[in-house]
Order: C-alpha cells, then sequence, then structure tokens
C-alpha cells in the first residue's frame, strides 16, 4: 500500500508548514508561480532551507497533524500483513520521520544534504531518469509509479493487487495502475481515474480494503 504523504497522510504540506513558520512564504511563492518546470522549482524550493538546522525542520515537521484516521489505516494494514510505504515528492528527512512515528515500512523522496546538522540546500531528486515515462506523462522529481511497479516486482504481486492512495495530480500515474485507487480530497483530474474518491477521514477506504 503506496501513500503520498502531504495532504494525504498529513493534514498539511511540508513546505508550505516550514515558510509560514520561518518566514519565506513569499520566495516560496515566487517560485512556484515561475516558469520553471516542476524539478528545477525542487531544486530551487530546497535552497530556502539553507542554513536550517535538521532539529529545526524536524521540531516545525513534527507540528503537522495527521490527517483523520491515518493511523488507523496504517494499523489495519500492517495486521494484514501488507507492506506500506510513503511516495512523496517532499523530503526524505520528512518521510522517514512520518514512517518511524506511524511504523509504516518504507520511504521514498527526495534527499535533502545536510553537513554538521544544518541542511545546504542542495538535493539529490528520488527520479534519476528526468524523461517522460510514456505518451503524456509529466515528468516529476519523485516517479511514483515507477515506486509502485518496482515493489510490485520485489514483492512478486502484480500492480492490480495493490493499493495506492493519494491526493495531488502527480499520484495520477500510481492511482490509475493500482488494483485500488485511492483520491483523498482531491482534484478532478485525480478523481477521475480512481476507483475509490474520500473527502475527509481516511478510514473509510477499510472496508473496500476487506472487499
Amino acid at each position: 500500500m503506496v501513500f503520498d504523504m502531504d495532504g494525504t497522510l498529513l493534514d498539511g504540506r511540508t513546505i508550505y508548514v516550514l515558510a509560514k513558520k520561518l518566514g519565506f512564504e513569499e520566495r516560496l511563492h515566487k517560485i512556484i508561480s515561475s516558469d520553471l518546470q516542476k524539478c528545477e522549482k525542487t531544486v530551487e524550493i530546497a535552497k530556502l532551507l539553507s542554513g536550517l538546522s535538521v532539529a529545526c525542520f524536524l521540531d516545525v515537521f513534527d507540528e503537522i497533524p495527521l490527517q483523520t484516521g491515518a493511523q488507523k489505516v496504517i494499523v489495519a494494514a500492517r495486521k494484514a500483513g501488507m507492506m506500506t510505504v510513503i511516495a512523496t515528492d517532499s523530503y526524505q528527512l520528512a518521510a522517514n520521520r512520518l514512517a518511524k512515528r506511524l511504523g509504516i515500512d518504507r520511504a521514498f523522496a527526495n534527499e535533502l544534504e545536510f553537513k554538521a546538522g544544518k541542511i545546504t540546500g542542495r538535493i539529490k531528486l528520488n527520479n534519476d531518469r528526468l524523461e517522460p515515462r510514456m505518451a503524456g506523462c509529466k515528468v516529476h522529481s519523485v516517479c511514483k509509479r515507477d515506486i509502485l511497479h518496482k515493489l510490485c516486482d520485489e514483492l512478486g504481486i502484480a500492480p492490480a493487487e495493490s493499493v495506492a492512495v493519494g491526493n495531488a495530480p502527480n499520484d495520477k500515474c500510481m492511482i490509475e495502475d493500482a488494483g485500488l485507487g485511492v483520491a483523498f480530497e482531491a482534484p478532478a483530474e485525480l478523481n477521475e481515474v480512481a476507483d475509490l474518491i474520500l473527502d475527509d477521514d481516511l478510514s473509510k477506504m477499510l472496508d473496500h480494503l476487506r472487499e
């Protein structure tokens, strides 16, 4: 079972919470609204974190509340013997923290560089093949479809036996390919390809998992 993190497991988005708390909202908005490619924006946004201590980053991150039902779903999935995974275009530092908090098996994200306990502003993208996988494919810093398929290969199962949960356009491919694709508080383009649409409590998906 693969989950997006920001806006899905978490009731908030990591970089926006950091920006508000630390006072770089205007600079963040300027990058996000620019004409840069998505992966280029990821690189530029990471620079806004330069000099921030890892401890401060994690303190702010820990303030972001979980979505309603998130912990209940993870517990149920683990009891059922399912592997649980975070796939996020946020940061490995944050994804690992949440994975440990919830008992999630694995996490995939972009890797912030840090030295002597401080973030340098440099980042290594999780996606090492920045090219479209298929016609109409948008290139993201983390290809969640690739992650889903690689995990299925490792487990010896078909994508049709997997579950994917997300809330944003960059979750579309993994939700489309999963056996049960769940769109959570998502835009129309994601709802169109999802098998299940949820608007509030993540635990509502449990009945569908039992089926």
